[in-house]
């Protein structure tokens, strides 16, 4: 990743729909999650783009927002590139961040819980009785 953001603290939340409950969620829903995310960044050097890792997730970009320490006027623009074969989910800031200062990226997002060992994925196990616990 690029070191022009240095990330300072990632406050995220995480709904799970594991498994199938058709009374309390859609089945739609199964084996999904939604998600929540505050990136806390401090700017080591001047920059229009956040570039951060990011597999088998879609973001809401309609929820994308930037605030700054310094400029209450940044936004975020809507282009979001997605680089696939890298991993890689890139924001454009509407102006270049400044040096020394302090910015926090939000959005939702959502994904699959996955059946492989990969990302956020599922498992089970034999308990001591021999039952698979999922």
């Amino acid at each position: 990743m690029p070191d022009n953001l240095v990330p300072i603290l990632y406050d995220f939340h995480i709904k799970p729909y594991i498994g199938s409950n058709p009374t309390v969620w859609p089945a739609e829903k199964d084996y999904t999650f939604e998600g929540y995310i505050e990136m806390h960044l401090a700017c080591a050097k001047p920059t229009n783009k956040i570039v951060f890792h990011a597999a088998d997730m879609v973001i809401n970009e309609n929820t994308l927002a930037i605030l700054s320490t310094t400029d209450p006027t940044m936004t975020v623009t809507k282009s979001v590139e997605i680089d696939k074969r890298r991993e890689f989910v890139t924001v454009t800031m509407s102006k270049q961040c400044v040096q020394g200062a302090n910015y926090t990226l939000s959005m939702t997002y959502d994904g699959n819980v996955l059946g492989t060992l990969y990302g956020f994925y599922r498992s089970s196990y034999i308990d001591n009785n021999g039952n698979r616990v999922p």
